[in-house]
């Protein structure tokens, strides 16, 4: 399989749902607070919504071009900074709807310091070992690439011996796994996974 078709294989396991918002509806709800810092006031359940589907139609799969032509950087500057002002079931949506569908694990350096703001380092470490361990190759894909991005930026953002154990047990399993998608395979070989020392 060459790559256009393994990545086309990978991005096609993705689970994030279409968002209730349009993305012209998230831009028109996102834009117009990113002209200075935002009041955490104003992050009630609709902005938190509109910043959901930013972060979906941005970096999943589930509308692959619909921001080609548009210039997001203020409506994604709104939601970097109402991220950490999500509530639980925003939050959990995040975290099983978006934040392992993402197409290109690099783009988490885009969302880390929101990231570690909302999402306590325990529910972290156990949602990355449990995606790790998925059989959906994309969402083991980027549970074995987010910890670069967040671990080491922040202080209280260490990863336990455990969570390490139970990562590294998952790179191991993915090596050995019959029919791996070829680019997720590549990949392994490039794990960094964050020592605390």
């Amino acid at each position: 399989m060459d790559r256009a078709a393994a990545s086309k294989a990978l991005l096609a396991q993705h689970t994030t749902p279409r968002p209730r918002m349009s993305l012209v509806d998230a831009m028109a709800r996102l834009e117009p607070l990113a002209s200075g810092p935002l009041d955490p006031a104003k992050v009630d359940s609709d902005l938190q919504d509109a910043a959901l589907a930013m972060l979906a139609y941005r970096f999943t799969p589930v509308d692959l071009g619909a921001l080609d032509e548009v210039d997001e950087s203020r409506a994604m500057a709104t939601t970097i900074a109402a991220m950490p002002h999500f509530d639980e079931p925003h939050r959990g949506q995040l975290l099983s709807d978006v934040l392992f569908n993402f197409a290109h694990p690099a783009a988490y350096q885009a969302i880390w310091n929101g990231l570690v703001q909302l999402v306590p380092p325990d529910e972290m470490e156990a949602a990355l070992v449990e995606h790790a361990h998925s059989d959906n190759e994309l969402h083991a894909n980027n549970a074995l690439s987010l910890p670069y991005y967040i671990y080491g930026r922040s202080p209280d953002f260490t990863l336990s011996d455990q969570a390490r154990a139970d990562l590294e047990n998952a790179v191991r399993s993915l090596e050995q796994r019959p029919g791996l998608n070829s680019l997720v395979r590549e990949r392994l070989a490039e794990v960094r996974l964050p020592t605390n020392a």
